[in-house]
C-alpha cells in the first residue's frame, strides 16, 4: 500500500473526565499532577477534559503541560464555562468560513469555535 502524501496527518485525541467520584477528599491538586504528567509523557495530541471548574485546576493542568501550548475554553466568572476545556499540541484550525463548515469543528472541541487562548 502507497501512502497518499496529500492525506492529513492523523491526530490523536483523548477525553477525561477529571475529577471522579467523590467530589469531596479527592486530593485534586495530586490527582490534576498526575494526570497533566501521563498525558505529557505519551503521543496524545489533544485532551478533551471535563470538570475543569475552577480557573486555579485549569492552571493546574496546564503549568504541567508544556506542550499543549494551546487552549480552548469559553471563559465564565469562575472558569472554564460547564467545566469543559480542550488543551492541544496543535493549533487551532482556520475558523470556518460557512455553516457546513462549523458542525465539525464544534464536536471537535468544547466551547465556540476560534476561541482558543493561549
Amino acid at each position: 500500500m502507497v501512502a497518499n502524501a496529500d492525506a492529513p496527518a492523523p491526530v490523536t485525541v483523548a477525553t477525561l473526565n477529571t475529577r471522579g467520584i467523590p467530589l469531596a477528599g479527592t486530593r485534586l491538586a495530586e490527582r490534576y499532577a498526575s494526570i497533566a504528567e501521563s498525558f505529557e509523557a505519551c503521543g496524545v495530541d489533544a485532551v478533551n477534559f471535563q470538570e475543569v471548574f475552577t480557573y486555579y485546576h485549569l492552571r493546574l493542568l496546564t503549568r504541567r503541560m508544556p506542550s499543549y501550548r494551546h487552549a480552548s475554553f469559553r471563559p465564565s466568572a469562575a472558569g472554564p464555562a460547564g467545566g469543559l476545556v480542550t488543551l492541544s499540541r496543535l493549533p487551532s484550525p482556520d475558523p470556518p468560513t460557512s455553516a457546513s463548515e462549523s458542525a465539525w469543528t464544534s464536536r471537535a472541541c468544547p466551547g465556540s469555535p476560534g476561541s482558543w487562548h493561549r
